[in-house]
């Protein structure tokens, strides 16, 4: 079954652990903004696609990953109760996110 946004959804970009914290691109954690809508959206689609679309895209998984990972969608989402979303950027690219959904039990 796909993640959701109600679920967890992370991707992460593999780091040299030898490289330095205090270079000018270190990895930076932080809460997600309604400005981060479309990287979330573009890396979430990405993450989606090369998890469920190893053999190609059908028309059930473009439908899903237009409606679920759009940027409208997490600009929804960030706007929800209970809601958390943190990213971790290295320069001004996002690398990963974590999607915590307090509601869900």
């Amino acid at each position: 079954m796909p993640p959701t946004p109600s679920g967890l959804v992370c991707s992460a970009q593999t780091i040299d652990p030898a490289t330095p914290t205090d270079m000018p691109h270190a990895i930076v954690h932080r809460s997600a903004t309604p400005e981060d809508a479309l990287t979330l959206s573009v890396l979430a689609t990405q993450v989606f696609l090369d998890t469920y679309a190893t053999t190609g895209v059908n028309i059930d998984l473009a439908k899903e990953a237009i409606a679920v990972y759009s940027p409208s969608a997490f600009e929804k989402r960030l706007h929800e109760p209970g809601v958390e979303i943190s990213v971790a950027t290295r320069g001004d690219a996002l690398v990963a996110f974590l999607d915590l959904d307090a509601t869900t039990k």
